[in-house]
């Protein structure tokens, strides 16, 4: 038997000690992807919990500086979800989403620990560059909308359950987590010959360096 869904904002239950993820979706929307995601889910071993995503609009039809403003509280309601949901033990969170939604799911990823493991399944109406500059939210092109399933999709929400139990898999150690002091280094593909020797030579007196690509 499935675990009960998730009403907005209550905090998951691992089951049996399985590897546990967060999902984050529009129920009202994506209900169909949403259950045959879990069944995958299901399939590779990850128990799961669902918080819902969804703009609450109570029925009216928005105006642009309208839908704006919903789509701002319910990127707080998401942040503030997966701070409650997260104080339990979750391996990674996990999105489904189309324009609005997406964007929504990727502004709340955002709130979370860079390393954190994180993957959103999207249309990718949008220019994510800049959305995922400062933290490793993986991204996984549906390739069309997801307004129904099909063959395609199928195989695109299969791969994406698989990535997420191989996340799940991981188990990073401790020490090579700890934050410390980094020597910062902007460079070009141009300037690897003077960078190279400037890592090797931070890296020579004990120090760590991490170097940022110029266009980045």
């Amino acid at each position: 038997m499935k675990p009960p869904r998730l009403l907005s904002g209550e905090a998951p239950k691992p089951a049996g000690g399985k590897p546990h993820v967060l999902l984050l979706a529009t129920f009202a929307t994506k209900e169909e992807e949403l259950r045959y995601f879990e069944e995958r889910l299901d399939y590779h071993g990850v128990t799961w919990s669902a918080f819902d995503t969804s703009l609450i609009t109570e029925g009216a039809v928005l105006s642009g500086e309208g839908k704006l403003q919903a789509m701002d509280r319910a990127v707080e309601k998401a942040i503030d979800g997966l701070a409650k949901a997260l104080e339990d033990p979750a391996h990674a969170v996990v999105g489904l989403g189309g324009g609005t939604g997406g964007e929504i799911i990727l502004r709340a990823m955002r709130s979370l620990p860079i390393t954190f493991p994180k993957l959103l399944v999207t249309t990718l109406p949008f220019d994510p560059r800049v959305a995922i500059a400062d933290n490793s939210i993986v991204l996984v092109p549906t390739l069309m909308d997801m307004c129904g399933l099909n063959a395609t999709l199928r195989e695109v929400l299969e791969n994406a359950a698989a990535m997420t139990a191989g996340l799940c898999a991981t188990r990073r150690k401790a020490a090579s987590c700890v934050a410390k002091p980094s020597v910062g280094i902007t460079a070009l593909g141009a300037t690897e010959g003077a960078v190279a020797p400037l890592v090797a030579r931070v890296r020579s007196i004990g120090e760590e360096a991490t170097v940022y690509h110029a266009n980045g």
